[in-house]
Parts: C-alpha cells; structure tokens; sequence
C-alpha cells in the first residue's frame, strides 16, 4: 500500500511495516518549530481502520554561503 499525502508518501509492506517519505523541498516553507500534520487511515485485514500520524517539524537550516575568496 503506497498512499500519497499532501506532503509526503506512506508506504507499507505485507507485514505491516511502514516507512514516510516526504520530500525536504516540499517542507522547505515551515519556520522554525512550525509543524505539519499528515493522517492517514489504513485498514488490518481483520477490517478494523487505524490512523497513522505523521508529524513534521520546521527547522532553521544553516547558511549556505558561496562565492569567491578573494585575498
């Protein structure tokens, strides 16, 4: 099962085992300590629905500085 969210992708094997892929360029926006909530229902094979909460938390990146040294 590989359900897409707004910002990122769920993927979940035959054992239950889930992994969440977001794409950093797509959270690049969220300030510092800004978060994101992600849910997504997904049903065992007894059909029961459960809810996976994925939570994404902005951080401030370091500076990037590029250019000649000169002297």
């Amino acid at each position: 099962v590989t359900p897409a969210g707004a910002l990122g992708e769920l993927t979940i094997d035959e054992n239950g085992n889930w992994v969440y892929n977001v794409d950093n360029a797509d959270v690049q926006y969220l300030a510092q300590d800004e978060t994101k909530v992600e849910t997504f229902t997904v049903a065992s094979v007894d059909g029961t629905t459960h809810d996976i909460v994925i939570t994404i938390t902005g951080v401030n990146d370091s500076a990037v500085i590029s250019g000649d040294t000169i002297g």
